[in-house]
């Protein structure tokens, strides 16, 4: 309930994560990483809500922590690392599901959908 309900940008936030953990074994992304996918997600949707995703490293963080919160995604820190890392026991295929009947639909159809070649 909590992923349907999320604002543009937790929702660029969760399809970037999706689509970079279908590229993982253990599922955990820099930040980094996933401010890059946001602004490369946001910047091709072609749609104004998502296009204006300027978002700073700080606003992922904060995102971060109340999706955290709801225990949707976790922020971990590790001191091998100068970035922290985030992860979710979500499988791509549960945040399509979650998105299934909102606003957020087209975009998470194209970066979490499983491609069928027929």
């Amino acid at each position: 309930k909590a992923v349907s309900c999320s604002t543009s940008f937790e929702a660029l936030l969760l399809i970037s994560l999706g689509a970079l953990k279908r590229t993982r074994e253990d599922g955990s992304i820099f930040v980094k990483e996933i401010l890059t996918k946001i602004e490369s997600i946001a910047d091709a949707s072609g749609e104004p809500k998502y296009m204006n995703a300027h978002l700073s490293f700080e606003d992922v963080l904060r995102m971060a922590n109340r999706l955290g919160e709801a225990g949707i995604i976790q922020l971990n820190i590790y001191s091998s690392s100068p970035w922290p890392w985030i992860s979710t026991h979500l499988h791509t295929s549960e945040i399509l599901a979650c998105y299934r009947d909102t606003n957020h639909i087209k975009l998470a159809e194209k970066h979490l959908a499983t491609q069928r070649l027929f």
